[in-house]
């Protein structure tokens, strides 16, 4: 009620209605396929550094996923809207959850005591690594480039 004395006087303009599906999904479905993919790396690596680093990659495929639905929503529409990308998301998730449980069944578990060493190619480990960065920045800094679509009216 106060609020819409403060529109009807002029002393606030009224924003634009926010799109609650792009909001609920990046709230629910982005997590979800963060852990999702970091989980069943996890699960799945036989390196102890792949399971060290597996929140990172996780991460990355997320954000991976949710660009190309983004891309393919602002292709086929005007407006950023939610209603593929997230499916997108959810659809993946559960996809990697289904191809993780497979793989391990099939896994061979090692020694549990072997301790933590340097691989032999860790330089390689480390170019993947900062090539991964990049490319996580990328689609952060392509994310932000998006923002405004995301609050504007459609």
């Amino acid at each position: 009620m106060l609020a819409r004395l403060y529109i009807e006087t002029g002393l606030i303009k009224p924003l634009p209605v926010l799109k609650p599906g792009l909001l609920y999904g990046l709230v629910v479905a982005f997590p979800f396929e963060i852990f999702v993919f970091s989980f069943a790396l996890a699960a799945i690596a036989h390196s102890r550094w792949l399971i060290l680093t597996a929140w990172f990659w996780g991460t990355l495929g997320a954000l991976i996923v949710l660009q190309l639905g983004l891309w393919y929503e602002e292709v086929g529409s005007e407006s950023l809207t939610g209603f593929f990308s997230f499916p997108l998301l959810a659809i993946t998730g559960a996809g990697a959850l289904i191809a993780g449980y497979r793989i391990y069944r099939r896994k061979e578990i090692g020694r549990p005591s072997n301790p933590i060493n340097l691989p032999g190619l860790w330089w390689l480990w480390i170019i993947l690594f900062l090539i991964g960065v990049a490319l996580a920045l990328a689609l952060v800094a392509s994310l932000a480039r998006h923002y405004p679509n995301f609050f504007a009216t459609p």
